[in-house]
C-alpha cells in the first residue's frame, strides 16, 4: 500500500507525544509508539511512528526528509488523521507546509 505524504517545514518545538495522542485519539487511547524522543514531553524529537492499538488503519509515520533546516516527512494509514497531524504540526512549531 503506497501512502502519500506531506512535507513540513518545522520552524520551532514540536508538539510533545502526549500532546499528539491526546489531539488524534483523546487522553485514554491505547497507543504504541516509537521515535526518538527523550520523554514523552519532549518537544525536539525528528522521528516518531504512533498506532492506536484500538483502531485498525491508524498508523502515523513521521521522518526527518533534512535536519539542517527541519522538514518533516508525514504518511498515516488515512488522509484525514495526516492532515490532523500535519495541522498540529503547523501551528505547534510556527512551520508550514511545502508544495
Amino acid at each position: 500500500m503506497t501512502r502519500e505524504a506531506t512535507l513540513v517545514q518545522c520552524e520551532g518545538p514540536r508538539p510533545s507525544l502526549n500532546v499528539i495522542v491526546i489531539e488524534l485519539w483523546g487522553q485514554d487511547a491505547n497507543v504504541d509508539s516509537d521515535g526518538n524522543s527523550n520523554s514523552p514531553d519532549d518537544q525536539l524529537w525528528t522521528e516518531l511512528t504512533l498506532e492506536n492499538r484500538a483502531i485498525s488503519g491508524s498508523r502515523i509515520d513521521v521522518d526527518p526528509v533534512s535536519e539542517l533546516l527541519l522538514v518533516l516527512k508525514v504518511q498515516a494509514d488515512s488522509e484525514e488523521l495526516r492532515n490532523r497531524l500535519v495541522a498540529l504540526l503547523v501551528r505547534s512549531s510556527g512551520g508550514y507546509v511545502l508544495t
